[in-house]
């Protein structure tokens, strides 16, 4: 109503223009139109886009929990190696003690056998 109203100012000021100015009132409807059919295809385009970027994310958060929880486990596997190998090594130095007295021994029951020999063929 109000652009009506305008229209007929303008007209009656202007007189001879009235086909020009609803000529271009439909053109700048057009445009208006136009204008926002882009801007929703646009905005369309954007929430595909954060969607997908949703998606996305969603996917890697999912990944690094896998990581995490492959990487917990090899961490406990690592501690695990590392504890048998310290007692590992702690059995190898107790069987090289083992190993000691048994060789100290023997050098004395061998001595002990040819003393016990000297003595029987003397």
């Amino acid at each position: 109503m109000i652009y009506e109203n305008l229209q007929q100012s303008l007209v009656n000021a202007i007189g001879r223009y009235p086909v020009e100015v609803a000529a271009s009132r439909q053109n700048l409807d057009v445009k208006v139109r136009q204008t926002l059919s882009k801007m929703r295809e646009r905005m369309n385009n954007m929430e595909q886009v954060l969607g997908r970027t949703a998606d996305e994310n969603a996917e890697l958060k999912s990944h690094a929990v896998q990581l995490e929880t492959r990487l917990q486990l090899v961490s406990n596997a690592n501690y695990l190696a590392a504890k048998r190998e310290q007692e590992l090594k702690a059995q190898v130095l107790d069987l090289e003690a083992q190993l000691a007295v048994y060789r100290r021994q023997a050098t004395a029951d061998k001595k002990e056998i040819e003393a016990l020999k000297d003595q029987l063929f003397a």
